[in-house]
Order: C-alpha cells, then structure tokens, then sequence
C-alpha cells in the first residue's frame, strides 16, 4: 500500500483571515436575507451569487488579492444595506418603500426657481448667437484671452 502524501505546495490562509471570509460570508447572507425580505428570486440569486463569488476565490494563496477580495465583499455587503430599497405595489400607481435605518438617505434641497443658472452651451453652431462647445474650448486654449 503506497501511503499517501499531503502536498505542501498549497499556502493555507492564516486563521484569523480565515475567521474574516467566514464571518464576512455569513454576513453577506445575513443582509441579503434582510434586504430581500420576502423576494423569493432575488433572495436565490443574491444566494447563488454569493456563493459563485465565494468558490471563486476559495484556492486563493495571495494574501494581497485575498485582501483586495475582502475588500470587495465588505463593499457589496455595505452597498446593499444602505442603497437597495425594496418597493412592492400596493395600489394602482403606488408603491410602499421598505427603508431600513441604515439606508441611505441624501439630504434633499428644493430647487430654487430664483438660481442664477448658467445659459446652457449650444450643441449646433450659430444657434441664437451663442458660442459652441468647440468655440469656448478654442478661447480656453488660447493665451490672449479677451479681458
């Protein structure tokens, strides 16, 4: 009976990397769980998707990519939670938003009709006499800039 020989050329993580992947695995479930409630098939695919991405990088040696890996899954674990906003109909023409407390939310500032806005820059040129895109980037170039 030949006995069998466990190869050494393969780099285990270190444990506490290790801890990291696994704790992070179960945590990006966790927020697709959550942020998904009640959505059978973006629950499966937020699933499969996971663990696809998950099998991908298992045989990864290089503690510089498997960094740059945790990286990445901690990124999508925070993107999901504060900007994926389930809305479900719940009447013709209106939706109920589940907003979570760590969704995101920009401060909104009302439009001000009175702004001094900027006349936009005419696509074609010699419209209504103003300048083109081209026509200002020419002046920018220039260094007799007209005073």
């Amino acid at each position: 009976m030949i006995p069998k020989v466990r190869s050494e050329t393969r780099v285990e993580m270190s444990a506490v990397t290790r801890h990291r992947v696994l704790k992070l695995f179960r945590q990006l479930h966790k927020t697709k769980c959550a942020v998904f409630q009640d959505d059978d098939f973006a629950l499966g695919e937020t699933r499969s998707r996971i663990n696809e991405e998950f099998k991908k990088g298992k045989d990864e040696t290089d503690p510089e990519k498997i960094e740059e890996l945790i990286k990445t899954a901690e990124d999508v674990d925070m993107l999901l939670r504060k900007t994926v906003i389930q809305a479900k109909l719940v009447g013709e023409n209106r939706y109920r938003l589940k907003i979570t407390k760590d969704t995101y939310l920009e401060d909104n500032y009302p439009f001000d009709p009175n702004a001094d806005l900027p006349e936009p820059l005419s696509k074609r040129k010699g419209k209504r006499g103003r300048k083109t895109c081209e026509e200002i980037h020419k002046e920018l170039e220039d260094p007799k800039l007209p005073s």
